[in-house]
């Protein structure tokens, strides 16, 4: 008896470790995706750096023909080409290129991953990517002075912000 009471205690003994091994690695799996989202949680915070609500109000109400949902229209519009064969969105952001012509087609450009990722940023009021000279007349209240104002005047459908 004494031996089959030792021999049930060392079988118990060895599920309780197996048991108590399994829910460490539960554990660690479950910790290890819960730091995951909270880094997707945190990438998608700190994705974008949006122009504050306050700047974005008084800019508006210096545009022409009133208030627009997309802070400027140039990436969905415009290619600006410079000599040296880099395109940007337009002339005021001169430092994110989005293609060389003629190492690219424009179609492929225009259908690109940077364009895509500058039109991305527009998209949430982040002028980021290159667009410093809009954000620093922004800083500076000079709404009028804004790049992004001059676009105004060319329509955007709504199929085109995509």
């Amino acid at each position: 008896m004494k031996i089959l009471k030792k021999a049930c205690t060392k079988l118990n003994q060895l599920k309780f470790n197996e048991l108590i091994f399994k829910v460490r690695l539960l554990e660690n799996v479950f910790a290890i995706h819960f730091l995951k989202i909270l880094d997707l949680i945190k990438f998608e915070k700190d994705k974008y750096r949006p122009v504050s609500v306050e700047k974005k109000k008084n800019f508006n109400n210096h545009r022409y023909r009133g208030r627009k949902m997309i802070f400027c229209s140039a990436p969905f519009k415009n290619l600006y080409f410079q000599s040296s064969g880099k395109i940007i969105s337009c002339c005021f952001n001169r430092t994110f290129d989005i293609g060389t012509y003629p190492e690219q087609s424009i179609n492929e450009i225009w259908k690109g991953e940077r364009l895509a990722r500058l039109k991305e940023h527009i998209l949430h009021d982040d002028l980021s990517l290159g667009c410093n000279i809009c954000y620093e007349q922004l800083k500076a209240g000079n709404y009028d002075g804004v790049g992004a104002i001059n676009y105004d005047k060319f329509y955007l459908r709504r199929n085109d912000q995509g």
